[in-house]
């Protein structure tokens, strides 16, 4: 007997109820995670820096230019977060934001493709995984990429299915979201949109028809794209050649290191979408399933970033929307079929995972203390509505497995995203330098020691000195009055340690 759909009234209501449980969650303690040296805070202090020289077509790091990213994040970021406070969390808002759009798209998505009650359960699903919880409150260029190239191909392949008078505007929509997604990490988005767009386009259109109106749109995402890109040219003309040694990066070699990254991914598979690993699994190695549409995009996708020679779990973020209707469709398939091993398989989602929530909720009070935060009384009241309503009345609602996947999402944040020693000292020196210093000054960098985290809480603009000296003279110049340095290196004449800093083996010297 195949799946009864929900009605309008019902779909409407489930979605709104997931909208807001993730938007809750999704902005909910963003200053816990710690700010990433190698990737978060390039963005949040390119985009201070920026902001800081007034030049917002040249993105600058550490006193130097930054052409190894498209801009967009950089310029999302200059126009959110807090200027006087240097709080992460400022910046973080936006992506969070983005998060819920994303889970909105990909329900319009599916709903336009499949039916309400696969596409309530696919957002659930992708709501409550892992890999979207976390990457979703970072200021990093993955969601933006992710986000918006699921808007981009939710608007075309409606506008596809649906061609009715006002559909040209949701294409233009869709053009117009394929273009900021250039705009945050190239290229890259006319793969992540295109894919999806010839696999979902309506089955009478003709490859012939699908290819022209994707080339057309992929031209139409050039438009405001090109304009950057004419103003680059005119203004930073080695900005192109920055660009193209990025790409040459990600050419596939022989490097066995590179290589490793392949078990990389075959770990973030498991937490992709979890908590419902089982089912996506399910439908990952199902052989009935190879010829759903779903399944190609997330393969192909797969396939691709295998391929690349970098690897990192983060890249795999776009392919959480596929994974999460694969996983949907297979457990509602399997709650109508009944055979011996799609029971056992629901079994184990229903009641082994629940049981995890359990472990993962004890380990957190224990690790934390049932008084150490907020976070940790929000985690075990969702741990008691996620397993009381997946015993109870399983798929029933999108409030019991929301709740659960953005549970176990959220005690794994607990456990390895909390804030270090480390982080908390380079923290501590970035206000200490912010008050040595007056708002004009900046600090001097040794590169063995430069640290971006401390230059974005200080909020001071550094210059990098070179190994045979400064950039600028930093005996007669007032704008270096800090100096930070390797340890044991000989005192300076003129200056005096002030502060040290034992996990980056550093010493900050202070102008007398």
């Amino acid at each position: 007997m195949p799946n009864k759909d929900l009605s309008t009234r019902d779909f409407v209501l489930s979605l709104g109820s997931i909208l807001v449980v993730a938007g809750v969650w999704f902005q909910f303690d963003l200053g816990s995670a710690r700010l990433s040296q190698s990737h978060e805070v390039r963005v949040l202090e390119t985009a201070r820096e920026m902001e800081s020289r007034g030049d917002y077509l040249t993105p600058w790091f550490l006193g130097r230019p930054r052409w190894q990213k498209p801009p967009l994040a950089y310029y999302t970021t200059s126009w959110v977060q807090d200027r006087d406070e240097p709080l992460p969390s400022s910046g973080r808002r936006l992506v969070a934001a983005l998060g819920v759009i994303t889970i909105l798209a990909l329900a319009c998505l599916v709903v336009t493709v499949e039916s309400r009650a696969v596409a309530r359960l696919a957002a659930t699903i992708f709501a409550g995984g892992f890999l979207v919880m976390r990457e979703f409150r970072l200021v990093t260029t993955d969601p933006y990429l992710t986000g918006l190239s699921l808007c981009s191909t939710a608007a075309l392949v409606v506008a596809m299915h649906r061609v009715r008078p006002g559909s040209g505007w949701v294409r233009g929509f869709g053009i117009v979201a394929l273009s900021l997604a250039f705009l945050a990490k190239g290229p890259l988005a006319w793969l992540l949109v295109g894919l999806p767009v010839l696999w979902l386009a309506p089955r009478e259109w003709a490859w012939r028809q699908r290819w022209k109106r994707l080339g057309v749109d992929l031209l139409g995402s050039l438009v405001p794209a090109g304009i950057w890109l004419l103003l680059l040219a005119w203004k930073a003309p080695e900005a192109f050649a920055t660009f193209a040694a990025e790409l040459r990066e990600r050419v596939p070699d022989a490097n066995p290191e590179r290589a490793r990254g392949i078990t990389t991914y075959g770990l973030t598979l498991v937490y992709l979408v979890m908590p419902a690993t089982i089912p996506f699994f399910a439908a990952l190695f199902t052989k009935s399933s190879w010829s759903d549409r779903w399944t190609r995009w997330f393969v192909c996708g797969l396939a691709f970033f295998l391929v690349l020679a970098s690897k990192k779990d983060a890249y795999l973020l776009p392919l959480a929307a596929p994974a999460a209707v694969m996983a949907a469709k297979w457990w509602m398939d399997a709650q109508v079929s009944g055979g011996p091993v799609s029971s056992a398989l629901v079994w184990a989602q229903r009641h082994l995972v629940p049981l995890a929530a359990l472990f993962f909720a004890g380990w957190t009070v224990g690790h934390h203390g049932v008084t150490a935060d907020g976070r940790t009384v929000l985690t075990v009241l969702a741990a008691a509505l996620g397993i009381a309503g997946l015993m109870v009345k399983p798929l029933q609602g999108p409030w019991p497995i929301a709740s659960l996947g953005i549970l176990v999402s959220c005690l794994i944040l607990t456990q390895f995203r909390v804030r270090k020693p480390d982080d908390a000292a380079r923290e501590s020196l970035g206000f200490l330098v912010r008050g040595a210093s007056r708002p004009d000054e900046v600090m001097a960098f040794d590169p063995r020691v430069e640290d971006a985290v401390i230059a974005y809480y200080a909020r001071r603009t550094p210059v990098v000195l070179a190994s045979s000296g400064a950039e600028e003279p930093l005996e007669p110049s007032p704008r270096a009055q800090l100096i930070l340095m390797p340890v044991g290196e000989p005192m300076r004449p003129g200056f005096r340690r002030i502060a040290l800093i034992p996990s980056r083996g550093a010493e900050l010297w202070r102008r007398d």
